[in-house]
């Protein structure tokens, strides 16, 4: 099976690392000709997906796998290929228990090319949405300090109080509650994940990209 991985952060490096291992695939990257030659293409790279790719991608027929945020939700549904958009978190088998009130610390991501309100907030969206029967957040106050945004969100009758520094590393794990998480295992998620996709297991719904949609940009109308 041909697999055409499209980007150059540190998403698309995350795919090639764990990829890499599996003697069903070929690899390639970052070859635009002849794109319908490649049975599954992914789409590294958050908020990258516009005008100019839906024209290169239209009439590919295969499987896009699109890394979460794209928010360009109608070009993507006029694609003709099976598509997914992909929240690795979501093949997490850690599980975690929130209290009524929760402090939520996010390791600073800006030096590797990471917004902290539209790259950092889904990942937090993600953690809120795998450990809650229900998923209905509620964007309550966001403010941009010196050196942080503090952020309140409320879901399920649940208070979340989130830190997300953005000038100074303060270590590299999430912090919920005063107790370190360890980060998913990568290399299962993403293997869970394309072996779901190839089974045609996994939902290939959209709705989950339009409220995060919505949440980031009642968050950056807030700022």
């Amino acid at each position: 099976m041909k697999v055409l991985i499209i980007g150059n952060d540190i998403h698309a490096k995350r795919y090639k690392d764990v990829l890499f291992f599996r003697n069903d695939l070929e690899l390639y990257y970052n070859e635009y000709e002849n794109i319908n030659l490649y049975d599954v293409i992914i789409f590294s790279v958050p908020f990258m997906f516009d005008y100019e790719w839906f024209l290169k991608l239209k009439y590919y027929k295969n499987i896009i796998i699109f890394e979460k945020c794209q928010f360009e939700i109608e070009l993507i549904n006029k694609l003709i290929a099976k598509k997914y958009i992909v929240h690795l978190r979501d093949f997490d088998t850690n599980k975690f228990k929130f209290k009524k009130e929760n402090q939520i610390i996010w390791p600073n991501l800006i030096n590797d090319g990471m917004n902290e309100i539209k790259h950092t907030i889904p990942n937090v969206l993600d953690l809120i949405r795998n450990n809650t029967s229900n998923f209905d957040i509620n964007v309550i106050s966001i403010n941009k300090e010196e050196k942080s945004y503090h952020i309140k969100l409320e879901n399920d009758n649940k208070l979340f109080c989130i830190i997300i520094n953005n000038k100074e590393k303060f270590g590299d794990k999430v912090i919920l509650n005063k107790k370190e998480l360890n980060w998913p295992d990568y290399f299962k998620c993403i293997n869970i994940m394309f072996d779901k996709i190839l089974s045609n297991e996994l939902d290939d719904s959209l709705d989950i990209e339009n409220k995060y949609k919505t949440i980031i940009k009642e968050m950056e109308e807030k700022i």
